[in-house]
């Protein structure tokens, strides 16, 4: 019996410490071993679960939820292309140089861009806060020109040039003076017709002529000029003179016939006309008496007008 007792404490004494064991009556004792200690597992995350919309059920009233709008994105202006003179330049109130000047552009200052003609030759800038137009081909760009509209713009009123022209001449100025020798008509007598013209303007006479229509009672003999031609057809006397500067004086002479039958006691009149090439116009006559069909008595003297 003690043999028994002392192999069952050897028994229990060769399980080491720390080790738990039991036995019950009649059963034999159970050795539970020590587990090896391991690495602590870190546990799985679990998957975070996407809250589901909230069903018209769910909403507090039965009031169906209103979308929420996403704010909007605010949009940048666009940035206007700009033309930039290489020098100086004219602004033109429209595209073209037959529009007026309104300005000066300045060279390398930017003007922006607003719109461009049909030929894409000229600029529609923006000009002292007004609209200008810039010939493109002298200036430089900066930005994107693809998308500048075509503008529309009136057409240039164009004013003819006047053509110049040469002041009006003075009109001409001539002084005529006629007389006749004697200063009564006789009968079957010559008379003399004394014609002076003097050119008393500051302008050249072309083409002077002379138009004498002698009156029937007086029939043309002779005529002395001191230059020009001279043609007599009828009772028609013409002279022509030529030129006659201003300041000269000329005369002639023109002779003819009194008819013996021309009435007693009558005027004779004769009128000349003097005209030159480009508007001269003038006229001068003389009138001749005739002397009554009876003499007076003796002693007494015919009055010579």
């Amino acid at each position: 019996m003690i043999g028994a007792l002392l192999i069952t404490i050897t028994s229990l004494a060769s399980l080491g410490a720390g080790m738990a064991s039991w036995t019950r009556p009649g059963h034999l004792a159970q050795t539970v071993p020590t587990p090896t200690p391991t690495e602590e597992a870190r546990p799985e995350p679990l998957p975070t679960a996407t809250p589901a919309p909230p069903s018209e059920s769910s909403s507090p009233g039965g009031e169906t939820p209103r979308e929420e709008v996403p704010p909007l994105t605010p949009v940048s202006s666009p940035v206007l292309p700009v033309a930039i003179p290489y020098n100086d330049m004219n602004v033109r109130s429209g595209p073209g140089t037959d529009y007026p000047v309104i300005g000066m552009a300045n060279a390398g200052r930017p003007y922006p861009i607003l719109a461009k003609d049909v030929a894409g030759d000229w600029w529609q800038v923006e000009y002292e806060g007004n609209v200008g137009w810039l010939y493109a081909p002298l200036t430089q760009t900066q930005g994107d020109v693809s998308y500048v509209p075509v503008a529309e713009h009136p057409l240039p009123t164009i004013v003819p040039t006047p053509t110049p022209t040469e002041p009006p001449l003075p009109p001409p100025q001539v002084t005529l003076e006629l007389t006749a020798d004697p200063p009564w008509a006789i009968p079957g007598r010559q008379v003399t017709f004394h014609l002076t013209i003097r050119n008393t303007g500051v302008i050249n006479l072309e083409g002077v002529r002379v138009r004498d229509e002698l009156p029937p009672e007086i029939t043309p003999r002779e005529v002395l000029s001191p230059r020009g031609d001279v043609y007599i057809e009828g009772q028609v006397v013409l002279v022509d003179l030529g030129d006659l500067p201003a300041g000269e004086t000329l005369s002639l002479f023109i002779k003819g016939d009194v008819l013996p039958t021309a009435p007693p006691g009558g005027v004779i009149d004769n009128i000349i006309a003097v005209s030159d090439a480009v508007s001269l116009r003038s006229s001068v006559g003389v009138s001749l008496p005739l002397p009554p069909a009876e003499l007076p008595p003796t002693g007494s003297s015919i009055p010579c007008p």
